[in-house]
């Protein structure tokens, strides 16, 4: 049975969100720290901006402060966690052409 279906007042179901919002806001970093990329992270972070803004249109109960998220700033940090990728190696370079041999567009 769920905490709306047991709560008559409505105070217990409007506070239970307010503060799984702001759980869900502070456990952001490492509910984005596993997502594969910043397009992810973007909407993950968007879909709780949403729900905040839903929130915050229409609040009961006492206050507890939960506002929007940075996007920018959960994108940096993420990147900033991500393990930098191995840099491939430059390429080799050409094998230098024997001095004599021309192509035969060249010649002239």
């Amino acid at each position: 049975m769920s905490l709306q279906a047991n709560n008559k007042g409505g105070l217990a179901v409007g506070t239970a969100s307010r503060l799984r919002l702001r759980r869900e806001v502070e456990r952001l970093p490492d509910t984005v720290r596993g997502l594969p990329t910043e397009r992810a992270v973007r909407k993950a972070v968007a879909e709780l901006n949403r729900r905040i803004a839903d929130w915050l249109r229409a609040p009961s109960g006492p206050q507890v402060h939960v506002g929007p998220v940075d996007v920018a700033e959960v994108v940096a940090a993420w990147r900033a966690e991500r393990p930098r990728p191995a840099t491939p190696p430059p390429p080799e370079p050409a094998p230098e052409r024997a001095p004599g041999k021309r192509r035969w567009w060249r010649r002239k």
